[in-house]
């Protein structure tokens, strides 16, 4: 199976364009994308996982990599969801982008 295809998997649609699982690992050194984990892209997050603070991380991030508008949901789990205001197809274009670099 092809990388974007597991991204594919992530990636549904949802009414302001985009839903992406995401995992998070909070407390990393830095933000990055690591790879997929249980049907989800995985992210280790510099941010402590504080009052929000790496939920306000994942979406900075996310709307850099994906440059489009961000909401994460998932406030005490490591599974999250990010609300994306950009269509499916091109949030997995820009992730497979990044992740392949």
């Amino acid at each position: 199976m092809e990388l974007d295809d597991h991204i594919a998997g992530a990636v549904s649609t949802s009414a302001r364009g985009a839903e992406l699982k995401v995992w998070a690992v909070p407390g990393a050194s830095r933000t990055e994308i690591v790879g997929m984990h249980a049907g989800a892209v995985r992210l280790r997050v510099a941010a402590p996982a504080h009052k929000g603070a790496a939920n306000r991380a994942i979406a900075a991030f996310l709307a850099q990599v994906l440059d489009g508008p961000v909401e994460v949901l998932g406030r005490t789990s490591r599974s999250k969801r990010a609300l994306i205001d950009l269509p499916p197809d091109i949030v997995v274009a820009r992730l497979t982008e990044r992740m392949t670099q």
